[in-house]
């Protein structure tokens, strides 16, 4: 499984839409994602303070099976020692468990 953070109103977004997307995959052609054990850290880099957020839990397989390239890059690799799970497209909202 795969993990976002976002905003309740992104949240609100997909729901209408029938996919979730961010502005990462705009500006940088994949969303951010985590995995379990990089939540807590996560949060606490980007979201600390707010109470507008949630978790969406994502199933990697789902995307793989519906053609969405799940990719591992090693952008956290020096500062955190982890890497960092990429999802180059839109998810659908069947994929978020």
């Amino acid at each position: 499984m795969l993990y976002r953070i976002t905003s309740s109103a992104d949240w609100k977004q997909a729901q209408l839409q029938g996919f979730f997307t961010s502005p990462d995959l705009l500006v940088a052609g994949y969303i951010h994602s985590s995995v379990l054990s990089q939540v807590v850290d996560t949060a606490n880099m980007f979201w600390l303070g707010r109470e507008d957020v949630l978790i969406l839990e994502i199933d990697g397989a789902y995307l793989r099976a519906e053609g969405i390239e799940v990719e591992v890059r090693q952008q956290w690799a020096a500062e955190r020692g982890q890497v960092l799970n990429s999802i180059l497209g839109s998810i659908p909202l069947a994929a978020i468990v």
